[in-house]
């Protein structure tokens, strides 16, 4: 099996909340937590806990990677960014 193919069904597996999205691909962009949630008309605190739960969804150690992890499965897209 390619790395493609692995990549592709990992992806599969894992599901983000549309928040959980907006979050990361917000992360992506640079905003910081208060920024993200001036932008999604939300707290930081609500906006700590969505990239908490896309960090554990994802199985990543950091926010960083889980943005990473995210656009390695195709969740977020660096075009859209």
């Amino acid at each position: 099996m390619s790395r493609t193919q692995d990549r592709d069904e990992a992806a599969e597996d894992i599901v983000l909340s549309p928040r959980e999205r907006q979050c990361l691909e917000l992360l992506a962009r640079g905003y910081r937590n208060e920024a993200i949630a001036r932008e999604l008309a939300i707290s930081s605190v609500t906006v700590e806990k969505h990239l908490a739960n896309a960090r554990e969804r994802l199985g990543a150690a950091t926010r960083e990677n889980a943005v990473a992890r995210a656009i390695q499965a195709g969740l977020i897209r660096l075009e859209d960014l």
